[in-house]
């Protein structure tokens, strides 16, 4: 039996850490299309358990999802920005991890 042994990595530490799901692609269309939800301050069942709303990983998702909603831009970037731009840091260190996966893989990750 094998078994894997990983350190935990804890998205409930305050504002400055979070917890999500991305892919590499569109898992609809295929479409070359990072996408993805993140919470802050959370641990990851909060984001499949339907808790709290998640928040979109990158800026144009998160537009799109604003106008599907019915958000206007203020309200949407006060309130609900995305990853790439409440945490840039940490969404340009996703997006070169997801690329480099997809590219050793050769297929859509998530």
């Amino acid at each position: 039996t094998a078994v894997n042994v990983q350190a935990m990595v804890f998205g409930n530490m305050g504002d400055t850490s979070a917890t999500g799901v991305c892919f590499s692609r569109d898992a609809g269309t295929g479409e070359d299309l990072f996408n993805g939800e993140y919470l802050i301050n959370a641990q990851g069942e909060d984001v499949v358990a339907g808790i709290r709303t998640p928040q979109q990983i990158t800026k144009i998702g998160s537009q799109r999802w604003a106008v599907l909603a019915g958000v206007t831009e203020d309200v949407r970037a006060a309130k609900f920005p995305s990853m790439e731009e409440a945490m840039p840091e940490i969404y340009k260190e996703l997006d070169a991890l997801q690329t480099k996966l997809e590219n050793h893989y050769k297929d859509m990750q998530d």
